[in-house]
């Protein structure tokens, strides 16, 4: 048991070292020495429970991402939608901002999107495009989809939100839930990188409740 407990902590003190190193470096500029130094455990350690960084930064974006997804689910289904709306929109808000830079990271760096990468789903593909230079390799393209795969569960989740107010007639029966959804859950992403912190006048809750009745003026059913 004593063992259990010490392997568990080491590979959380990896995870640690590796979230403060990434945020403040980003992903490309990151090196697995300061990660090991900050971890306190050999480089081999490292590649023993994660094989490399881009697998470390997976593992640690992973985990992020699978404790929003608890919180998002654990919502009382039996309140409506507009009660459902603005406490999801509070748990996204309140996630992105203890995890700007690792956000940050993931959506410019990881998905290519510095590179002049952009990808969109075909049903069950992905195709990629590019607005500048060479399109990714296949390897590269793999690990892409990985993170790509991350951002649409998430976006997935408002869309499913968003279709059930339309069921409940509170959205117009004619709106297109599907880029409605991204608008929403990419537009408060942006919206909180760019502030990086609110207005000490407005509180996290207040901004969410602001964001569902500002987005809900154009698409409310009339």
């Amino acid at each position: 048991m004593a063992e259990n407990t010490t392997e568990f902590s080491k590979r959380e003190r990896i995870l640690l070292a590796a979230e403060e190193v990434f945020s403040r470096q980003g992903y490309v500029q990151a090196k697995v020495d300061d990660i090991m130094t900050l971890a306190d455990v050999g480089k081999g350690t490292i590649y023993n429970y994660f094989g490399n960084k881009e697998q470390l930064f997976y593992h640690l974006i992973e985990e992020r991402h699978h404790k929003l997804l608890d919180k998002l689910h654990a919502v009382d289904k039996k309140k409506s939608f507009l009660e459902k709306f603005s406490e999801m929109l509070y748990i996204w808000v309140n996630f992105l901002e203890d995890n700007i830079v690792l956000w940050q990271v993931l959506v410019f760096e990881m998905t290519g999107s510095n590179k002049g990468y952009f990808a969109f789903r075909n049903g069950d593909k992905w195709e990629f495009h590019t607005s500048w230079g060479d399109l990714p390799t296949k390897e590269e393209q793999d690990i892409l989809v990985r993170y790509y795969s991350i951002l649409n569960e998430e976006v997935k989740i408002f869309e499913e939100l968003l279709c059930e107010g339309q069921k409940e007639k509170v959205i117009d029966k004619d709106i297109n839930i599907h880029p409605c959804s991204r608008d929403l859950f990419f537009g408060v992403m942006m919206r909180v990188f760019h502030l990086r912190k609110f207005n000490k006048t407005i509180t996290q809750k207040e901004y969410a409740e602001l964001v569902v009745k500002n987005f809900l003026y154009g698409i409310a059913a009339k």
